[in-house]
């Protein structure tokens, strides 16, 4: 059975490495005979500037689109640079915009106390991070914080096979490292892991 797979592109320079490892991941994706789409989140119109859950917002036709492949979507891959320990702010936004209740979760008034349907269950998803400090350091030292931000957040929503792989450092990285790196993602995306 083809697996639908959504690659969700987090960094806003598309000349960026990032963007290298997106196209390597799409490739051996398709050629495993796995549907695949790609959000590149530098592309799509929409406010980037999250007002709060009760605030009237127009929800623009981008965010619509990528709420739609999100639903299609068997497995996610969010590719994205850590940038002061975390995801790029850009990201997020676009994760505040769509992620949202009524599309992600929703609060059930059947309970005393407040309970939460996940929409979003079943789903799988893998985190491609590229970051220029060697990625034990940011595990050990800094603790991770990006994958432990976004891994919530989907949790919250009912994703909960979450798996990671960091690349770095990339600042300092070489034509040969860069190129396994690129054969590495293509391997995970053949793989549909």
């Amino acid at each position: 059975m083809k697996n639908n797979i959504l690659i969700i592109n987090g960094h806003p320079d598309k000349d960026s490495f990032n963007y290298v490892i997106s196209k390597a991941y799409y490739d051996g994706a398709i050629e495993s005979g796995a549907n695949v789409e790609v959000i590149n989140i530098t592309e799509l119109n929409f406010a980037p500037f999250f007002k709060g859950f009760d605030k009237e917002i127009e929800v623009e036709e981008d965010i619509r689109k990528s709420q739609q492949l999100i639903r299609w979507a068997d497995h996610i891959v969010f590719i994205y640079p850590i940038w002061w320990a975390t995801m790029p702010a850009i990201l997020k936004s676009f994760i505040e915009r769509t992620f949202v209740p009524g599309f992600a979760k929703k609060e059930s008034e059947e309970q005393e106390f407040i309970h939460w349907a996940n929409f979003l269950d079943g789903k799988t998803a893998r985190i491609i991070s590229t970051m220029d400090s060697p990625p034990l350091f940011y595990i050990l030292k800094v603790k991770d914080p990006g994958f432990h931000t976004i891994k919530d957040i989907l949790n919250f929503c009912g994703i909960k096979s979450i798996k990671k792989i960091y690349l770095g450092p990339v600042k300092m990285s070489k034509e040969e490292q860069r190129q396994r790196w690129i054969r590495r993602i293509k391997k995970l995306g053949k793989n549909q892991k």
